[in-house]
């Protein structure tokens, strides 16, 4: 009996080179999802730029939300398996908080590190378009958004979703890897000053590295959340000084 188009689908879903593709082609549906739906917005509604509070909730509806939470809700909703499961979502204890606030130092270190070598190479450093924002209201909507939303999606997404379906049929290091390099795709659109974006390429990538090893390690979403959402945190607060003084 010749195998049904499901069987077919399935065979490949298991298989290395079938699961690189599915896993990378959902992050681009969830990239044209998002992209379309806030041309659509535009279109309707009309919101500011990225710095604007109506720009900041838009953007994080398409992308974060509609993008990511839709396809990856699609993925989780076919497993047999609770979306805690899948996504190896585990207790908050003091060890995970712990573990947690470990990868936001990290994180820390190494956007101290990139910031060090923009200036020994006499470039302007990184600088996201909210940094062009002057209301300090701006920020604490932010900040709130960031870490209730933003980061919670994108740690399920990049980590729970993208590197954890890959670890299932490919090396821990490869996941790590493409989970971090979509990672880069989404954060790399910063200002930085002529020459400066491969280092920013490279900033971005190694904090998705570090998220991505802190997950692994611990198989617990929870750790590279509370670390993100600590890194978050603390630039947010920098930025919102920096608009004060």
């Amino acid at each position: 009996m010749d195998p049904t188009l499901t069987d077919r689908l399935r065979v490949l879903w298991e298989s290395r080179p079938g699961r690189l593709v599915a896993v990378t082609g959902a992050f681009a549906l969830a990239l044209t999802v998002s992209s379309g739906l806030s041309h659509l917005i535009e279109r309707v509604v009309g919101v500011g730029d990225s710095s604007t509070v109506s720009g900041l909730l838009a953007g994080v509806v398409a992308l974060q939300v509609v993008g990511f939470g839709s396809v990856m809700t699609a993925a989780v909703w076919r497993r047999e398996e609770s979306w805690r499961s899948v996504l190896r979502v585990g207790d908050v204890t003091a060890w995970t908080v712990f573990y947690g606030t470990a990868t936001g130092l990290a994180m820390m270190v190494v956007a101290a590190l990139a910031t060090g070598l923009f200036a020994l190479l006499g470039i302007e450093a990184a600088e996201s378009t909210a940094g062009a924002a002057e209301d300090p209201l701006f920020y604490l909507v932010l900040f709130l958004v960031s870490t209730v939303v933003v980061v919670p999606l994108e740690e399920a997404f990049f980590r729970g979703f993208v590197q954890g379906f890959l670890d299932e049929q490919l090396h821990t290091g490869v996941a790590v890897v493409v989970a971090s390099l979509c990672f880069v795709v989404v954060h790399a659109n910063v200002s930085v000053g002529s020459g400066g974006e491969p280092v920013a390429v490279g900033l971005f990538f190694s904090l998705g590295v570090v998220l991505g090893v802190g997950y692994a390690l611990t198989e617990n979403l929870v750790v590279p959340v509370v670390g993100h959402a600590l890194f978050n945190g603390a630039q947010i607060l920098v930025q919102t000084l920096d608009v004060l003084v």
